[in-house]
């Protein structure tokens, strides 16, 4: 297998795989654009950035805690478990 062919297949693998993730990805730019749009139609172009902004800004501080918590779900199970870390 060459190096090419061997990429390829990763690749589709990991869309397969991350599907999901990638079309949640791709709804949240189609949403984003459309966002947009409407607010050009409208003539309020001014709030795009500002709204965009702090909607990305909650989410981030959302996906960071919730990473947090999922760590501290997997160190509970582990401990229950008896997984020692150390």
């Amino acid at each position: 297998m060459n190096k090419v062919a061997w990429m390829l297949e990763r690749i589709v693998k990991d869309i397969k795989k991350y599907f999901p993730k990638i079309a949640k990805f791709l709804g949240i730019i189609v949403l984003f654009f459309g966002f947009g749009r409407m607010l050009s139609y409208y003539d309020r172009m001014e709030f795009y950035l500002p709204i965009t902004m702090t909607i990305l800004f909650i989410y981030g501080i959302y996906s960071w805690y919730s990473m947090e918590w999922d760590w501290e779900q997997k160190k509970i199970v582990d401990k229950l478990k008896g997984k020692n870390e150390h």
